[in-house]
C-alpha cells in the first residue's frame, strides 16, 4: 500500500501543479484584459488639470462597478486651497486590509496636459492610438489610473490577500503638483510606502517613496513645478 501511495503522489502532485499553472495563466490574462478594458474607458474621458470632475466621475463608476464599497471612496477639499480654479479634490479609497500588515498607498493623478484636450482614442491591433492628430492621447497618466483601478478588481476578485491599501488619484498635476502639494498627509491613513504610477507606460515608471508631508516639495516626485505641455500620441496598453 505505501508503496502505491508513493507512485501516486508524484502524479498527484504533477497534476496539481499542472492545474495551478493553468490558472495562473488565465488569472494573468483576465488581469490584462481588465487593464486593457479600464485604460480604454479612462482614456475617452476628457480631463486636462483643472477639469477633473468628469474623469473622477468615471474612476468612481469603475471602481464602484468592480466592488469597491461607496462607502470607502471620497473626496478631499484641496480644490478650495489651490490658488486657481480647480473642479474637485483629490479621490481617495480605502481598502481594509484582509490580514495584518503596514498600509500601502499607490497613487497616481486624474488630470492631463492641455494638448490632450480633444483626444479620440481607438484600439487598433495591440495598441491604443488617438484619431485626432492634433492632440496628445493622454496616457500620463491615465494609464496610471487603469493601473489601480485593475488593482482593486484583482484584490477584491481573486479575493487576495493583502494588508489595508490607500489609492490616492491627485489633480492638477500637470500645472503644479497642486493635488499631492496641499494634500493633507492624515488623508493618507498613516501610509508605511508609497507606489506612484505615472506615466504614458505605466509598467516603466514606478516610484516607491516613504509618505511625508506632501507640501514639503521634497516629498513630491521630481519636486518640480511640473508645467510641461508635452504628450504622445499612442500607446501598449499592454
Amino acid at each position: 500500500f505505501d508503496d502505491q501511495v508513493s507512485n501516486v503522489q508524484p502524479l498527484v502532485f504533477l497534476f496539481v501543479s499542472v492545474i495551478a499553472f493553468v490558472m495562473l495563466l488565465i488569472a494573468i490574462r483576465s488581469v490584462f484584459l481588465a487593464l486593457k478594458g479600464v485604460l480604454m474607458t479612462v482614456l475617452s474621458v476628457e480631463g486636462v488639470t483643472g477639469e477633473e470632475q468628469a474623469i473622477a466621475a468615471t474612476v468612481t463608476g469603475a471602481l464602484t462597478k468592480v466592488g469597491v464599497p461607496a462607502s470607502a471612496i471620497r473626496f478631499d477639499e484641496v480644490d478650495k486651497k489651490i490658488p486657481v480654479p480647480t473642479q474637485t479634490g483629490n479621490l481617495i479609497v480605502e481598502l481594509p486590509g484582509t490580514r495584518p500588515g503596514p498600509r500601502l498607498l499607490f497613487s497616481s493623478h486624474l488630470d492631463t496636459v492641455l494638448l490632450c484636450r480633444g483626444a479620440k482614442p481607438v484600439r487598433k491591433g495591440d495598441r491604443v492610438v488617438n484619431e485626432n492628430s492634433t492632440s496628445a492621447l493622454g496616457g500620463d497618466a491615465r494609464s496610471g489610473c487603469a493601473v489601480l483601478i485593475t488593482l482593486a478588481e484583482t484584490l477584491i476578485k481573486h479575493a487576495l490577500p493583502h494588508p489595508p491599501i490607500t489609492l490616492l488619484f491627485t489633480v492638477r498635476e500637470e500645472s503644479g503638483l497642486h493635488g499631492a502639494r496641499e494634500l493633507d498627509p492624515k488623508d493618507l491613513g498613516g501610509a508605511a510606502m508609497c507606489f506612484n504610477v505615472d506615466s504614458t507606460h505605466a509598467a516603466k515608471r514606478w516610484t516607491c517613496m516613504t509618505p511625508r508631508p506632501l507640501n514639503d516639495p521634497t516629498s513630491v516626485p521630481g519636486g518640480r513645478d511640473n508645467t510641461h505641455c508635452s504628450g504622445t500620441n499612442s500607446m501598449d496598453p499592454a
